[in-house]
């Protein structure tokens, strides 16, 4: 479901200044890196039975989608990055992979996994999907693909 705050493009809060550690462990990532960019964060946990086939689709997405324009990340929320590594080493995604703890929930308000945080090029937070559907998988493409088509200036 799209967060009723959001609907229709209306433009919200800046996104914060988060720097993420890899899940990897090869370093970390600010989330102003991606100023420019229309970005999704995938905010998911390694219990969660339908963050897999919502990572499975935001992958399709960061494929299907131009790099220079659009920007795909998912961001584990997990209390233990060992719970988190556990759950790709069964898989295998293109998308850029962190680990954000409890940080990242609380910076974004997240109040349940997996959401998606869709930010514009300028940097502000312009929807946030709950959960996932095809629905919402849909949903989420319809609004990248909406503000990758508005081509207005970065101003990060």
């Amino acid at each position: 479901m799209l967060s009723a705050d959001l609907a229709a493009g209306a433009a919200s809060d800046p996104a914060p200044a988060l720097v993420l550690q890899r899940i990897d462990g090869s370093g970390t990532a600010s989330l102003s890196r991606y100023c420019g960019r229309v970005v999704v964060l995938e905010l998911w946990t390694s219990d969660c039975r339908a963050c897999a086939p919502s990572l499975a689709a935001l992958d399709g997405l960061g494929r299907a989608l131009p790099r220079d324009e659009f920007a795909a990340l998912a961001v584990n929320v997990d209390d233990d990055v060992a719970s988190a590594r556990a759950f790709l080493a069964a898989r295998s995604f293109d998308v850029p992979m962190f680990w954000g703890g409890g940080p990242a929930v609380e910076a974004l308000s997240i109040r349940g996994v997996p959401t998606a945080v869709v930010i514009d090029r300028s940097g502000t937070i312009r929807a946030r999907i709950e959960g996932f559907t095809a629905e919402n998988s849909a949903l989420l493409r319809s609004r990248v693909e909406s503000l990758l088509a508005e081509r207005r200036p970065a101003q990060c």
